[in-house]
């Protein structure tokens, strides 16, 4: 933006030069041409060798104070520009915001499943430690301490796994809120969602929205800018 506010700032050039040469010049009409350098001075009536130093310096200072527009259609783009990446600020956070609430959730959701993963893992240890003492009383077959134990192995096996998802949801949440404390109270997510009818959300209001309808402004602009350099100067 202040890039193209620069536009309205006048605009100076300085040139200055010096030469040595002859005093003999190119008679009659010398067109402007890239090729041959252009000669002043007058012209003379003798060929003459001898050379002389010459000097020249300008100033120029232009200002242009109307342009039916086309500056201000300029700083129009940037500023739309700089508020579709503000918008994509916005809609960056939300959406970070959205994957911790989920995040958050998900851990929650691991450590009630730890939770009753730890209640199926003792109960299956004191299961297995009844039919092994029943077993070794003679009064049930040995396959049965086999299958306690198996259904033991599982349940803790299962155990380890939760654990591991519980510690993967968290370390995941760590990352994204920078904070090690692990989930606080959780006694309203487990009571159920709650029953009031919500009104329905304006789509427009929402972050990607927004910046959707932003980028169309952005190119609404330079549209308008383009249509500029058609009106005279």
């Amino acid at each position: 933006i202040a890039l193209a506010r620069t536009a309205y700032l006048p605009k100076a050039d300085a040139i200055a030069g010096v030469n040595r040469a002859t005093r003999n010049n190119t008679f009659g009409l010398l067109l402007p041409s890239q090729i041959i350098a252009p000669i002043s001075g007058p012209a003379l009536g003798a060929n003459s060798a001898s050379n002389v130093w010459g000097s020249t310096a300008g100033f120029l200072i232009s200002w242009e104070p109307f342009d039916l527009g086309q500056r201000r259609a300029s700083i129009a783009v940037a500023e739309a520009g700089k508020h579709k990446a503000d918008l994509a600020i916005d809609r960056t956070r939300f959406e970070l915001a959205h994957l911790a609430a989920d995040t958050y959730l998900t851990l929650v959701a691991a450590e009630q499943t730890v939770a009753a993963a730890t209640a199926g893992y003792l109960r299956a240890e004191t299961n297995a430690r009844i039919v092994n003492a029943v077993v070794k009383a003679d009064l049930r077959p040995g396959v049965d301490a086999t299958r306690a134990t198996a259904e033991e192995s599982l349940a803790l096996a299962m155990l380890i796994q939760a654990e591991q998802a519980r510690d993967l949801a968290r370390a995941a949440l760590t990352q994204l809120t920078g904070q090690r404390n692990g989930t606080s109270d959780t006694d309203k997510l487990l009571a159920g969602p709650p029953k009031t009818i919500y009104e329905q959300t304006n789509l427009a209001d929402h972050p990607r929205s927004r910046e959707q309808q932003a980028a169309i402004d952005e190119i609404k602009a330079r549209q308008n800018l383009l249509d500029k350099p058609l009106l005279p100067k």
